[in-house]
């Protein structure tokens, strides 16, 4: 019989490549429990308590399958934004409605439209599907709204908008995304990527119903439980929309797709407005951490809206994540943030961006 192993139990190094124990745990968490000592735990965003006692009680029931279409969940997430139950579609991770939307939407001569950089995934579907891909470079770190438009065309199937945006944190204004919507060809989809939309300082909340029930606008929105609902490793996330473009995309889904804990526990997730407010009242604090500490150091940075930073270090970039990576702190360089001179780092909470914030101001203070 195979002997369940209890992983609290055993040392950290049978887990860890030779060599990572002392190179990212020891900065990155012990230097960290020393600064914070007993306030650690309260200063960390955690998962939803109702979520994991949720998990628990379905723990005895897992014979059973999950709703076909996590019908529960689509009517708690309806309920919430005051929409109908059918403007809303739930799979695992906003990346699978994506991903079955340029399935379904793709045709030989088909083009998505996306800025550059953004979300990676948009050019890999692209690729995937093969579209041809209209990549649109950001204007002053923001989507160049004007230049995609003229970009538009009778075979543009899709456009990406991600906002707030992956790469930079920032936001399209709702005027300028209405805007954005006028006398779109008839087979065209916006999708409005919004999957940070819980650390917006204006909420999307009012946008997006006006957007379904006001101006029947063909856009689809997608949101994650990924993100300030700390459920990323349960993969999942819904779509909004039209119920003629959410039907597109919910006719594709498998049935049972979405398993029964990511449900329970998305649904009791989202009716704890208190945990979700406090994780991104931590990672607040935690940009003002990192600001502030740059700002010291006149070092430039683009103010965010998400979860991330990023940060312009010019030419010393390639010094500067050389640095980091030997003292175990990642973060996304200059070839995966894809602007040169720059890097983007999480922010998260305050006791997971301190370590970044000490290494950089060690460096410049050499």
């Amino acid at each position: 019989m195979r002997r369940c192993v209890d992983l609290n139990s055993c040392p950290k190094k049978q887990y860890l490549r030779k060599g990572a124990e002392s190179k990212i745990f020891r900065p990155l968490f012990h230097k960290t429990e020393r600064r914070f000592g007993n306030m650690l735990n309260s200063l960390r965003v955690k998962t939803s308590t109702a979520a994991l006692d949720a998990i628990k009680g379905e723990l005895d029931r897992l014979y059973d399958p999950p709703s076909i279409d996590a019908q529960a969940l689509r009517e708690a997430i309806a309920i919430r934004l005051q929409l109908s139950v059918d403007c809303v579609a739930v799979g695992n991770g906003s990346t699978e409605l994506m991903n079955i939307l340029a399935k379904v939407k793709k045709s030989s001569e088909g083009e998505i439209i996306v800025s550059s950089p953004s979300f990676v995934l948009y050019e890999h579907l692209a690729k995937l599907y093969n579209y041809r891909l209209k990549a649109t470079p950001l204007k002053n770190y923001h989507h160049n709204l004007e230049e995609m438009r003229r970009q538009v065309g009778n075979n543009t199937r899709i456009i990406f908008l991600d906002s707030p945006a992956n790469v930079t944190g920032c936001t399209i204004t709702d005027n300028d995304f209405l805007s954005f919507l006028d006398d779109l060809p008839n087979d065209t989809v916006v999708v409005y990527d919004n999957v940070y939309a819980e650390y917006q300082d204006n909420g999307s909340d009012s946008l997006i119903r006006d957007l379904i029930l006001k101006h029947s606008a063909p856009v689809l929105i997608c949101r994650s439980f990924s993100k300030a609902h700390c459920l990323f490793g349960l993969r999942i996330g819904y779509m909004l929309g039209r119920t003629d473009l959410v039907e597109m995309v919910r006719h594709c889904v498998m049935p049972f797709g979405v398993g029964s804990l990511a449900q329970c526990a998305a649904i009791a997730s989202l009716q704890d407005d208190a945990n979700v407010s406090r994780n991104v009242e931590l990672n607040r604090k935690a940009r003002e951490m990192a600001c502030e500490s740059l700002e010291k150091l006149h070092i430039a940075y683009v103010p965010t809206q998400s979860n991330a930073l990023l940060i312009n270090f010019g030419d010393k970039i390639e010094s500067v994540e050389s640095y980091l990576a030997s003292r175990g702190i990642r973060v996304r360089g200059q070839s995966k943030c894809r602007i040169t001179e720059h890097l983007q780092v999480f922010l998260i909470d305050p006791p997971s961006i301190q370590p970044f914030i000490e290494a950089v101001e060690k460096y410049f203070r050499r």
